[in-house]
């Protein structure tokens, strides 16, 4: 499923006015394909402040506030797994929520088995509605 626009609609949330109101940190990923110790990361936060220049690790610092994580174009399962434990599995504040895009179905549901929906408008059935 290449460029059926998951990236633009994960864009679309997470510049959202409704986010940026409601959560005090967000937080970009775009993970090259299996690199996620190299992924860029933007991290933005509600008074307007932005920082280009931080690395996964350095994100864990601002993980006590509620957040949206975006983990865009995750390839396969040991990235997101990576990824994860880096920083979710650090302590993420009750209300932070992640927003991953994926052209793998098995990534999908191996971040989050118990949600995933099949988009029966779109591919016929061969990709995942917005949960």
């Amino acid at each position: 499923m290449i460029g059926v626009g998951k990236t633009t609609l994960a864009k679309a949330i997470y510049y959202s006015k409704a986010v940026v109101e409601h959560f005090p940190v967000r937080v970009w990923v775009t993970v090259t394909e299996k690199a996620a110790n190299k992924a860029q990361v933007l991290l933005m936060k509600k008074d307007g402040t932005k920082d280009q220049t931080l690395y996964i690790t350095q994100v864990r610092d601002h993980l006590k506030e509620k957040l949206c994580l975006a983990l865009d174009n995750v390839s396969n399962t040991r990235d997101f797994d990576k990824l994860h434990e880096k920083l979710s599995g650090s302590g993420m504040a009750n209300g932070s929520r992640i927003v991953l895009t994926t052209r793998f179905k098995n990534v999908a549901l191996h971040a989050d088995r118990s949600r995933p929906s099949p988009n029966s408008t779109a591919n016929k059935g061969k990709g995942f509605g917005v949960v």
